[in-house]
């Protein structure tokens, strides 16, 4: 995932001061298991990189500008599903608007 996250700040020709990582999950309770991910892409990029722990419902207010996501003004480069998997999991059109705006935007989907 790190070096996805640094191949699309090359790309689209941003620092990583500008990009974030986003981990998704269905309840904001259960983010144990990925935070040795977030550590280790974090430490990868010296922590200039910042990483959101977030639900769809939480996603559904954000900017999106030309395929470009952002959360609290910083692109999306990576959103990581740590749910999603179930369609017992979206609970409202919201949560399906919101998944189809990530799935069409540039940011990088992990797992694909």
């Amino acid at each position: 995932m790190g070096l996805a996250i640094e191949k699309f700040g090359k790309y689209f020709n941003k620092n990583l001061s500008e990009l974030c990582l986003v981990f998704i999950c269905h309840e904001r309770r259960n983010f144990a298991g990925h935070k040795k991910i977030e550590n280790a892409i974090r430490k990868r990029f010296d922590y200039n990189i910042l990483s959101h722990k977030m639900t769809l419902e939480e996603l559904a207010n954000c900017e999106i500008t030309n395929g470009a996501f952002f959360v609290k003004g910083r692109e999306v480069a990576l959103f990581h599903f740590r749910s999603g998997y179930d369609p017992g999991m979206y609970e409202n059109e919201n949560s399906w608007k919101t998944r189809r705006l990530i799935e069409l935007s540039r940011a990088i989907k992990s797992p694909s």
